[in-house]
């Protein structure tokens, strides 16, 4: 849809580059009240989704200041640098499928998205602060780099990942016999589950610590003592841990570094 990209391009040239003044688009769907995918592909932006009663895409939009201006004006000896404005991002869609994509790397955006209740999500972004999603039900896919994940009242399937960050997610229904997978390298995994969902988790943290608010079913392997160079041997067990609640069901992986995971009931 042409008539989108154009919009919200001109939209934001328009702002100047320290204002935070919203503005908003409109995306119609080709199928209205069919399930459709929301797919974003963006260098410095934040997100939020929000599932609501609504059959086509709302999508608010902002710049965010840098705070970093005022205090860095000159570039070199009497030559102050002039803020720019250099920032764009496209919209399009195609048969129920939305995509936002940007390749500014400079300017912030934050991105506040409402979509029907029964949406898909492919969410991916770099430098952004955050991805948040609520009141969505579909499947689910987060990827971060600098930000933190937070996925609240959500129904069917997440698989979430970030480097610097926190994941936080609270179910309300989960999709049976499907897999799932977090990973974290600096934040804790924190994730809310139905009480009687069934699953076998495989799990690591290489500096931390596992919590369950689940009767855990712990499968242990004995050490091994394996030779590791000459006559010099290594007495170690497998650094994942597998586990089974509520009798076992579809694997999900959570892999940490150093931060925790919990598991806690809804």
């Amino acid at each position: 849809m042409k008539n989108i990209l154009l919009a919200v391009f001109m939209a934001i040239l328009g702002i100047s580059a320290g204002a935070q003044a919203t503005d908003q688009v409109t995306v119609p769907l080709s199928s209205p009240g069919k399930i459709g995918l929301l797919a974003t592909d963006l260098k410095s932006a934040s997100i939020k989704v929000t599932g609501s009663n609504r059959s086509d895409i709302l999508v608010k939009y902002r710049l965010v200041e840098n705070l970093e201006d005022d205090e860095d004006n000159e570039m070199e000896g009497n030559l102050k640098r002039i803020k720019t404005n250099n920032f764009d991002f496209e919209i399009s869609e195609e048969k129920n499928t939305v995509s936002i994509k940007s390749e500014s790397w400079f300017q912030q955006i934050e991105l506040e998205i409402e979509v029907p209740n029964n949406f898909n999500l492919d969410l991916h972004n770099y430098t952004g602060r955050f991805i948040e999603v609520n009141n969505i039900s579909g499947d689910i896919n987060l990827e971060s780099y600098t930000g933190y994940i937070s996925a609240k009242a959500v129904s069917g399937t997440v698989n979430a990942s970030t480097y610097a960050g926190k994941i936080e997610v609270a179910f309300k229904q989960i999709t049976p016999d499907q897999s799932m997978a977090f990973s974290n390298y600096s934040g804790t995994i924190d994730l809310t589950l139905p009480a009687n969902y069934k699953a076998t988790f495989k799990m690591k943290t290489s500096f931390s610590e596992v919590y369950s608010a689940f009767d855990m079913n712990v499968v242990s392997k004995p050490a091994e003592l394996k030779k590791v160079e000459g006559n010099t041997f290594k007495l170690s067990t497998d650094e994942w841990t597998v586990g089974s609640i509520n009798g076992g069901g579809p694997e999900i992986m959570i892999k940490n570094f150093s931060g925790g995971i919990y598991l806690r009931k809804a």
